[in-house]
């Protein structure tokens, strides 16, 4: 009687218990479900987020921003919309429920940029531009565009996917959108994937394959089924409002109810409803879903129970003892065998010996067991591909030297084998008498660098196993492996880069030799044809001159302005700073530039102070600074305006402003003005023309000369730029050198013959002058006789010109002048006047020599040179 009780007492116990832990697996069951669809949409909405911070999205914006150019890097948007359409067809390939891929405008009524589709027939194809559609009147793209900015947003399910139009195969649809911003934060296209709603849906119970009768719904009630068992095609999703059929009396019960989750029993079946998924941080998904379990089944567990309890009961103290050593012995030997081999075993080794086939405690813990050891051995060989496939070299060095990892892109950079290397020290990788070790070479790299960190970049040269030397960029980390001090190193060839500079450095070369020389000597030619012309000449003759000769001049700008452009890029511009007085140089760079702006009708008007203003600058790149700023002034000035220069004290420093009157900088471009490349957007400065180097050059020539640059400016009314440099105290002139009364005699140390020709006609009411175009011819004419004046171009075909400057017998007592394309600091003592091919206007060359002969002679400006033959 008692045991009759008990039983009873237990089967009404294990029966609740039962129902209560069936309960928690079946909502397991269905969190599990959730949770897998939720990872449905997380991956559309990792790709929509992937894309938008790609490139090509980035670049679009500021393409769209700035008139169709992406001013970073000068892309045009076609060809951002050729990468972002490969992007597109590349996520497309990997996700067979994508129908569409596009990005869509946020303005324009809603135009397509880019659209990629899947069809049956053509596969995956990008969208031409001429098939491209508005969007603007679609529910879900003025929907995506409210979304807030980082929120990915699903549309409702339907049949008509674009434009109203429903698909031949009633294909079910929803969209996810993303809206995209700009470097401004400014929302200016939507991102958009029309998606299989029903294939998603098949991927997902594909995946998953539940073991128990599952469906999915959303809030607007459309669901599908998954039975045990059942194949992707024959899963079915039924669009509520677009079918007559009634849903399923658990779907309709589900959605008549308020609660978000529930047990439901209905005709001998328990359900366990989830709905309603409003945790998900997708706007619009709202999915809820139905595990179904037979109730029998519930309870079977319980019924068998109860069946048995009382012979279980009975049987239990009878064997008690025996089962427990029994169970013991059975429970203790396998986990003792599995732990021998986890300890012995390798983790390839480990996988397959595991045994997986057990239903006991020691199967459930060996499948753990293979979970853990595959993820680790995955994590590994993702770990070894990334490092034997990097293309740069990865090197693991101890403490004392020696190598313990050596990546195949090592191999290849050094030519040894990782085998010979290995344990070896890293000093057989270093050329003779480098810095031995990886402290002493760690130490040496980071005191390149501008931080106190345990990083160091540097470049230095490797020995390679040939013997020959490579340069190399090694990038130097020190690491703590459980209080064990090891290096990493990341080792990058940049011979190819070398290469590059040195051939860049070649054609910079070349063009100031070869473009600037012959430029200068056209140039100096059409000034001397220019003045020889008679009042008598055609008026046709003399427009075609002075057409020659603005044209060379812009010439002449374009190469000055690449090649200062190139220099200062590669910070290789040199300056002389000097005590430079600020009258004196604005009145040279009014003269200099007077004939520019009288050919725009534009008056110069110079308003200096009646004492000295000296400042610190290169007066050379100061003529520059100030050329670029009186012909930008000149340039957009009015017609029969007026140019003011004007100097000034200013708080220790001295202020040059250059002021016009014309036409002003635009307020969107001001921010922009000093940029490379940039020119306004405006009908005056596409018709004034320029590269839209010069304010660039012009910034970066006085902040290298520890100047500022600044400037003020109202459209329409015209605009003020000043710059500023240190004010000096005056230094002691150096006495002038006596000149003996006969005619000035100059050797010129020239190969170009057209523009030694040049040189001489222009100087030939001054100075006789010889021209040699060989360093040993140049020497010959010294030794045969004395020159007051000698000119030397650097750039030889045999060789530096500054050479001849050891066989001069009176160097400190004869003008040496350097004209030479190449504008290179000259470090000579007795170089009294550096000039740059073609960086001085019409006749400026001319007239450089000639001031500085006037000046070194004590001969008043007025006076002629001429010492002798009509002196």
């Amino acid at each position: 009687m008692s045991t009759s009780i008990l039983g009873a007492q237990t089967y009404l116990h294990v029966r609740e218990t039962t129902r209560r832990q069936a309960i928690d697996r079946i909502s397991a069951k269905t969190e599990l479900v959730a949770a897998r669809f939720n990872r449905s949409y997380s991956d559309i909405a990792r790709d929509l987020h992937t894309v938008a911070e790609t490139q090509p999205v980035v670049g679009l914006g500021r393409a769209l921003k700035n008139g169709g150019i992406d001013l970073s890097g000068g892309n045009t948007i076609e060809l951002w919309r050729e990468r972002l359409e490969s992007i597109f067809a590349a996520i497309m390939r990997g996700h067979r429920e994508y129908s569409q891929f596009s990005l869509i405008m946020a303005n324009d009524e809603g135009m397509e940029l880019v659209r990629v589709n899947r069809s049956d027939r053509f596969g995956i194809r990008h969208v031409s531009l001429n098939k491209l559609q508005q969007k603007g009147n679609e529910a879900y793209f003025r929907k995506g565009l409210s979304a807030p900015l980082g929120i990915v947003t699903f549309s409702e399910a339907s049949h008509n996917p674009e434009l109203g139009k429903v698909m031949k195969d009633k294909t079910p649809m929803i969209r996810a959108m993303l809206p995209v911003a700009d470097t401004d934060g400014e929302v200016f296209a939507l991102l958009v994937i029309n998606i299989d709603y029903e294939q998603l849906m098949k991927i997902a119970f594909t995946n998953l394959a539940p073991e128990n009768s599952v469906i999915a719904l959303n809030s607007a009630g459309d669901y599908m089924v998954h039975r045990p068992f059942s194949k992707p095609d024959d899963l079915k999703l039924v669009l509520r409002n677009e079918t007559n059929l009634p849903p399923p009396p658990i779907v309709k019960k589900v959605l008549s109810l308020s609660v978000r989750t529930g047990i439901l029993e209905m005709d001998g079946v328990t359900a366990y409803f989830r709905r309603d998924a409003s945790e998900q941080e997708y706007h619009g998904t709202n999915m809820g879903f139905i595990l179904e379990v037979d109730s029998d089944e519930l309870y079977a567990e319980a019924i068998d129970i109860r069946d048995h309890v009382i012979f279980m009961c009975v049987m239990t103290t009878a064997f008690f003892a025996f089962l427990s050593s029994i169970a013991a012995s059975r429970f203790m030997d396998p986990l003792n065998r599995l732990a021998r081999l986890v300890a012995t075993s390798q983790i390839g080794e480990l996988i397959p010996r595991l045994p997986l086939d057990r239903e006991d405690e020691v199967g459930a813990l060996a499948r753990a067991l293979e979970h853990r050891s595959r993820a680790l051995y995955a994590s590994q060989e993702r770990a070894r591909t990334i490092v034997e496939n990097v293309m740069d070299g990865l090197l693991l060095l101890r403490k004392d030297g020696t190598i313990e990892s050596f990546n195949p892109a090592c191999e290849r950079i050094f030519g040894y084998a990782e085998k010979d290397v290995l344990d070896r020290r890293i000093d057989m990788l270093l050329p003779e008498g480098a810095c031995k070790g990886p402290s002493c070479l760690f130490e040496t790299a980071l005191k390149n660098t501008s931080d106190n960190t345990t990083d160091a970049l540097a470049e230095m040269e490797v020995r390679t196993r040939s013997g020959t030397l490579l340069p190399v960029e090694v990038g130097l980390q020190e690491l703590d492996f459980h209080g064990v001090k090891k290096f990493g190193a990341v080792i990058r060839d940049i011979s190819e880069r070398r290469e590059i500079e040195r051939l860049r450095a070649e054609f910079i070369a070349t063009v100031s030799h070869e473009l600037r020389t012959p430029l200068t000597s056209i140039r100096g030619s059409l000034v001397l044809l220019d003045r020889m012309l008679s009042t008598n000449e055609p008026e046709k003759v003399k427009r075609m001159v002075e057409m020659a000769l603005k044209n060379t001049g812009r010439l002449i700008l374009l190469v000055n302005d690449i090649l200062d452009f190139e220099k200062l890029q590669a910070n290789k511009t040199t300056f002389n700073i000097d005590a430079i007085d600020a009258t004196t140089a604005i009145g040279k760079a009014v003269d200099l530039n007077q004939s520019y702006a009288q050919d725009r009708q534009v008056t110069l008007r110079a308003y200096t102070p009646p004492t000295p203003l000296l400042m610190a600058c290169d007066e050379e790149r100061l003529q520059q600074v100030m050329a670029n700023l009186l012909s930008n002034a000149a340039k957009y000035s009015h017609e029969n305006g007026t140019v003011e220069i004007r100097a000034s004290r200013n708080d220790g420093s001295v202020r040059i402003e250059i002021i016009d009157h014309g036409s002003g900088i635009p307020a969107d471009f001001q921010d922009k003005i000093f940029d490379p490349f940039s020119q306004a957007n405006n009908e005056t400065s596409r018709r004034k023309g320029g590269t839209g180097l010069g304010l660039n050059i012009t910034k970066r020539l006085a902040e290298g000369m520890d100047g500022k640059i600044g400037f003020t400016s109202t459209e329409g009314k015209g605009s003020t730029f000043w710059v500023e440099f240190p004010e000096v105290e005056a230094r002691p002139e150096k006495a002038p050198l006596p000149f003996l009364p006969h005619q000035l005699r100059g050797l010129h140390l020239e190969d170009d013959r057209d523009f030694s020709e040049v040189l001489q006609v222009g100087l030939e009411n001054d100075i006789r002058l010889i021209n040699e175009t060989t360093l040993e011819g140049a020497r010959e004419q010294l030794r045969k006789q004395d020159f007051d004046i000698v000119i030397i171009d650097i750039a030889l075909r045999e060789g530096n010109g500054l050479d001849l400057i050891q066989n001069i017998p009176n160097p400190d007592k004869t003008l040496i002048v350097v004209v030479s394309a190449l504008d290179a600091p000259i470090e000579s003592p007795y170089v009294d006047l550096a000039i740059v091919k073609s960086r001085q206007p019409s006749g400026g060359i001319l007239t450089d020599i000639l001031d500085l002969v006037k000046r070194r002679a004590a001969v008043p400006a007025s006076e002629p040179l001429k010492l002798a033959n009509g002196a």
